[in-house]
Order: structure tokens, then sequence, then C-alpha cells
């Protein structure tokens, strides 16, 4: 392991042993419901009701300058090109995944384990791996998502969000494929034209006006937390769109939940070709954006982290691209 990689999992506790797991689609309607929002620039997938912002490619700055608080070694300030693509404007729900477990009767990674990376009760300290944990159940045991049908799903691997992806995609009969983000397609998205360390300046404590992020309440009850000085109105995750988007709309992109990518984790400089493949049996896959349970110095949108593609915790989520491929 890169000496990068170790300082990360010093600075990211709460993921330490994650990590040591191992022709369109009813084209009438799908064109008609483009055209009606916002003149060919959103769009609204008839099956599960997630909605898409048409994000216009160009080349950027992608890192982070050698001057900015908190910076990681890996975040070395280069430049970055990407096309066109669809951007989920917000993280995947409970109920929208919810959809896809019903119809498939597909099992998590967590369900098939019979564990999850949370707490043993509400208001504990003690996180770690914990039997009873799934997406059904993702902070502790007895917890439930009755009330969070509009949060972010949490408790997902990569595995269990690729699945999801697969399932949509043949629900579209190929005529539109669905994927995690790129990498540099998702920092792309969470700057949205700015260069500051998060979309909405260098201040990490208007958080509080973005994100849910861990604020003075979850300071409150676990008090080992690095927390912004702000209060956000939720100790935990919060409804998918419930604060203030970026300036291409897209909500959420920062705090929340950590949103899977398509890459293996590499040090900038390599071959996207390489950082996609799979060249081990237990690569590590890079997450990006922050949750609701990180500090300041995570809550940025350089910042890298990495999970195994089995793990999964109650601060980690999904966010969804469509390609534009079948459209031109």
């Amino acid at each position: 392991m890169s000496t990068i990689q170790a300082s990360r999992l010093r600075a990211v506790p709460f993921l330490l042993l994650l990590l040591a797991t191992s022709t369109l689609f009813h084209s009438a309607i799908s064109w008609g419901q483009i055209r009606v929002e916002n003149d060919l620039t959103a769009w609204k997938d008839p099956i599960t009701g997630m909605e898409f912002v048409l994000i216009k490619g160009d080349c950027y700055l992608m890192g982070s300058p050698g001057g900015e608080i908190n910076r990681y070694e890996d975040e070395i300030q280069h430049k970055a090109c990407v096309g066109d693509f669809w951007l989920g404007k917000y993280e995947v729900t409970n109920t929208q995944f919810s959809l896809f477990a019903k119809e498939t009767g597909y099992v998590t990674t967590s369900e098939k384990n019979g564990e999850g990376f949370g707490i043993s009760r509400a208001g504990a300290d003690d996180w770690g791996w914990q039997k009873g944990i799934d997406w059904k159940h993702p902070l502790w045991p007895k917890d439930g998502i009755e009330d969070k049908i509009n949060h972010p799903v949490t408790q997902i691997s990569w595995y269990d969000a690729k699945a999801f992806l697969n399932w949509l995609t043949e629900k579209h009969s190929g005529a539109s494929t669905f994927r995690l983000p790129y990498e540099a397609e998702w920092e792309y998205a969470c700057r949205a034209g700015t260069a500051t360390a998060r979309y909405w300046g260098d201040r990490p404590d208007d958080a509080c006006e973005y994100a849910s992020v861990a604020d003075e309440r979850a300071g409150k009850t676990w008090p080992s937390l690095a927390t912004h000085n702000c209060s956000d109105g939720y100790e935990t995750t919060a409804p998918v769109g419930k604060f203030r988007p970026n300036h291409w709309g897209i909500h959420d992109i920062l705090g929340n939940v950590w949103e899977l990518t398509e890459n293996v984790y590499a040090e900038y400089g390599g071959d996207l070709a390489e950082s996609l493949r799979q060249v081990d049996p237990n690569p590590l896959q890079v997450m990006r954006g922050g949750s609701w349970i990180y500090g300041p110095a995570h809550v940025r949108c350089a910042f890298r982290n990495i999970i195994s593609r089995t793990g999964r915790s109650y601060s980690i989520g999904f966010r969804v691209v469509r390609t534009l491929s079948t459209l031109n």
C-alpha cells in the first residue's frame, strides 16, 4: 500500500474495516419528457423516476492547488477533459433501489453476509461490523427506512450498485446505458465551473446551506468527529434535494453519502482504461464527495477516498450516469 493510501486510511477511521474486506426505449415518451423539461437539458427516467441533468463536457483543472487547506498528495492538479453526459440530479434513493430489489429479488452484499458497517443501537459510538445491518436497516440493526424513503440508499457495495445499473440498462432494452460516474466526470460536475475547494467556495462552515455533513449536532452525538461549525438540520443522512444545488443544478454531490465511481484507485497520470479494469482480485474503487459523518477535510471536490468492492456502510451510496452514445 502506498504512503498516500496509508495516510488516507489513518484520516478516515470509519472505513478502516471496510477496506480490509475484500431506437430509444419508448422514444416518443422519453424525448417528449426531455423537450418538456428545459430545452433538452433535463430528462426523467420513466422506470425509476430518477431525474437527470445534461452536463456539457469540457476541459478543466482536476485536483487541488498546492495551497488548498487539507489537501492530500494524490490531488495533483492537472488538465482533464470529459465529454457530454447525463448525471443524476440526486443520489439514488431507498425508493428507487427498492424497485430494483423487489422486481429482481436481488440480495445485497450486506444481506448475503448478514452484517453491515454501523453501530449497535441509536446513539452508540461503537462503529464496526454489526449483525443485522443492511440497506433496509442502515445504521443499526433495528433502524428502518420507512421514514427515509427519499434518503439516499446506503449499505450498498460497488457490486450492488453495478447490479442496479445493469438492471436499469436492461429495462431500457439497451437504448440507454447507465453506469457510475468516471472520477473525472464526478469532479467536473462537483465543481460546476468553480475552482474553489467546494462549489460554494472555500469556507467549510457554509456547508450546512448545501449539504448534510458532520455538523454541530452530529458532534454532540459522536464527539470524536471532526465537524463543521454549523447545523444542517439532520443528524445523519437527509432526504435528497433538501439543500441548495450547485451552479449546474446538482444536489448533494458533496455531503450526504460518499458516491461510488467506476475507477479503480490509481495515482493521477495513468491511463484511464487501466484505472477502469480490474488489475488485481481485490481492487480499491474511488469514491467521492464526503458524507454526513465527515468534516471539512473530506467534504471537498478534490478529495479522493477508496473502498473495496464489497465495502459498505451507512455513509456510502451512489449517483447514476446515463450515457449519450445512443442519442447522437
